[in-house]
């Protein structure tokens, strides 16, 4: 995977191939299969190589961990004429967290009340968006997630098969933003930092049709969907997992944040030779 520290990155197509996904010594991999038929089986992206029975091709997915500013993404998408739904299916794709994964149930929370279609098994995307933002942020946010989020979140995160019964929620958050990103940079092609609000980026790499302005701008509004939380710091999150927090800080960097050794509670060649 390319490392930079700009707005956009691409992200490496082969990654799916790659047998582990080690960033960090016991703290946890994702995917580790290394097969064409669990790639497949498991991930939203559509693939010219995958054989599938019936297969429903949408244009764009915008997804990562959720609390990162996926309401806003979408309302600016369908401000610009893209038929794009959040958590759930319209014509031009959809913004959700939900849908980084292929749900073996089948079962995906919040799609009753909104418009559009469901996510199915037999759903793909032609492109697939990583939408990041700062991880003590989402963390943070992450904690207000309830039993229903929990369940479907650890249903689908076969590197920790008992997340959704760890008992500190703050630290079950810190598991969550490490492993679930680690999943969508497998199939991701780009990743945008919902801080720089690129939304016209994302909308041209759609490829959306002509009725789509890419060009009209979207003011940020990190507060439209906002919950009352406590705000979790880098110290708080390594007293309770020194070795998933390392890991979420190697994440950080990648995505183009600052985190200083001072911040951890660390010397700064522990936090870069971890």
């Amino acid at each position: 995977t390319t490392t930079t520290t700009t707005t956009v990155t691409s992200v490496a197509s082969t990654a799916f191939f790659q047998q582990t996904i080690t960033y960090i010594p016991k703290a946890g991999t994702y995917w580790n299969e290394s097969t064409l038929v669990a790639f497949c089986h498991r991930s939203p992206v559509y693939n010219t190589s995958c054989q599938y029975d019936t297969i429903d091709v949408l244009p764009l997915l915008v997804t990562g961990v959720g609390r990162s500013s996926t309401h806003h993404t979408a309302d600016c998408l369908r401000k610009m004429g893209a038929q794009v739904c959040h958590e759930k299916c319209c014509r031009d794709g959809s913004v959700a967290w939900t849908y980084a994964v292929i749900d073996r149930h089948n079962e995906y929370p919040w799609q009753t009340h909104r418009l559009g279609q469901p996510m199915s098994v037999d759903t793909r995307f032609g492109k697939v968006v990583h939408l990041v933002r700062h991880p003590l942020d989402v963390i943070s946010s992450l904690t207000t997630y309830k039993n229903q989020s929990w369940d479907f979140i650890a249903r689908n995160t076969p590197a920790v098969p008992d997340l959704a019964s760890v008992t500190s929620i703050a630290h079950r958050a810190l598991i969550h933003w490490v492993t679930w990103n680690r999943n969508v940079e497998t199939f991701a092609s780009l990743r945008v930092r919902a801080e720089d609000n690129a939304i016209d980026t994302i909308c041209r790499a759609a490829s959306f049709h002509s009725q789509v302005n890419c060009s009209n701008v979207c003011r940020p509004e990190f507060d439209a969907n906002a919950r009352h939380h406590r705000h979790l710091s880098w110290q708080k999150l390594y007293a309770l997992d020194p070795n998933m927090t390392l890991a979420a800080v190697q994440l950080a960097r990648r995505y183009g944040y600052h985190v200083n050794a001072s911040e951890l509670g660390v010397d700064t060649q522990q936090l870069n030779n971890p």
